[in-house]
């Protein structure tokens, strides 16, 4: 799976305006945002990773400037990934559960804790206790604002940093540690006084050109639910009945597949603007889909809701019948640093049950050599997908698939009749 590399060597660009209304509805969400967090003196790794529900190697993941993981800086800054959600259909932000310890207070949380990245004033309105009886052992929504980018503006950047401003600061400053013009920074916060020493700000980043040609051929690990088939998992991949069964000699026919298991769909892994490597895929709406259908059941995870609404036109709240949408799956066409002996990958999404130990020994491959392939994503439940390695592909059809597939015996809720 793709990772977004920052342009920027400061603490990657992307600036908010400061929200002090939010926003009636949400245009869109994004899988990925990043808050700029200023380390206060006594924290450490494990603090923050707690309070931000990301391991400490998928934090080290996006900030590369970190050398020792037992010892970070103080007053400087690091970037914390989480996903950027429609919070109550109004406005854009993500929410970090925080347990009370004895002697906290809704300032302490949100000042030194969160370092500004929420105020005390929201951990009141979006929780039931007042600011004078925060029970010890109480779990908190702590919730941070949060910007998928405005395309009125520009559409050159797609990962946007939530930013605390602190005393000190500028428009000047900010730009210049940003790389940006102050013309677009201040665009993307319209109205907002740089130089107020509090409140936040959304700083705009360009994604690294990660990837200058894909690969012919890699393969999505298809989930198969309850009420599908065959010829559906085929038509929605844009594969014949023939082709799908070839890479998946285990399925007996075209009438049959067992619910609970896993296929293996082939499709190949394109550079898609330069950014990163994926396959889009088209699906055409039938009454009553919505993008988390087609994402978790018909895309067996395989993409995700919030990835359909940012490539599409159409808002969630309404996709017309008829109407054909991009799917898009993120692929890999290996890493050459980690092995040259691998030119086969699958995109699997994971599952509760899944874990480093049982997915390597499914695809008879190493834990390390899994891992090195997926650096943070096997330690964060916030990762979906990961990529596993196939030995040499094979100079025939017939014989493509070096293994048999995986097989997650866990069944997918509802009973869904597809069309045919």
């Amino acid at each position: 799976m793709f990772r977004f590399e920052l342009v920027l060597s400061f603490s990657l660009s992307i600036i908010f305006l400061r929200l002090t209304a939010v926003q009636s509805k949400c245009p869109k969400t994004c899988d990925l945002a990043l808050g700029s967090y200023y380390v206060w003196p006594g924290t450490n790794l494990t603090f923050i990773s707690t309070a931000s529900a990301d391991s400490i190697p998928d934090i080290l993941g996006y900030n590369p400037n970190i050398t020792n993981a037992d010892s970070i800086e103080a007053e400087t800054r690091i970037n914390l990934p989480f996903t950027c959600d429609c919070i109550d259909d109004e406005f854009l932000g993500h929410v970090f559960p925080y347990t009370v310890q004895s002697g906290d207070t809704y300032y302490e949380i949100a000042q030194r804790y969160y370092a500004n990245l929420t105020t005390p004033a929201m951990l009141e309105q979006f929780n039931s206790y007042p600011a004078s009886n925060v029970p010890v052992n109480a779990v908190l929504n702590v919730t941070v604002n949060c910007s998928c980018g405005d395309a009125s503006v520009s559409k050159v950047y797609g990962l946007f940093i939530t930013y605390p401003l602190r005393v000190g600061d500028s428009l000047g400053s900010i730009a210049a540690d940003a790389n940006l013009s102050t013309d677009l920074l201040q665009s993307y916060n319209p109205g907002v006084d740089f130089s107020a020493g509090s409140g936040l700000v959304y700083i705009p980043g360009k994604v690294e050109s990660t990837c200058s040609k894909g690969c012919d051929l890699a393969l999505g690990s298809y989930y198969v639910w309850a009420g599908t088939s065959v010829r559906f998992v085929a038509q929605v991949s844009a594969n014949s009945v023939d082709e799908l069964i070839s890479y998946n000699p285990e399925i007996p026919n075209e009438y049959y597949v067992k619910a609970g298991t896993r296929i293996d769909v082939p499709f190949s892994c394109d550079c898609i603007g330069g950014e990163f490597l994926a396959h889009v895929f088209t699906y055409a709406v039938r009454s009553g889909d919505t993008y988390h259908t087609i994402a978790e059941t018909y895309y067996s995870n395989l993409t995700t809701a919030a990835k359909l609404e940012q490539s599409n036109s159409y808002p969630a709240s309404l996709i017309p019948d008829n109407a054909v949408v991009n799917v898009t799956v993120n692929c890999s066409c290996g890493n050459a640093s980690v092995s040259e002996a691998y030119g086969l990958f699958v995109t699997y999404p994971l599952r509760a049950e899944d874990s480093l130990e049982s997915i390597a020994a499914a695809a008879s491959v190493g834990a390390d050599l899994l891992q090195s392939y997926n650096p943070e994503k096997l330690n964060s439940t916030r990762t979906m997908r990961l990529q596993i390695v196939r030995q040499a592909e094979a100079s025939s059809t017939a014989d493509r698939v070096p293994r048999n597939p995986l097989t997650a015996m866990w069944r997918f809720g509802s009973e869904l009749n597809p069309w045919t």
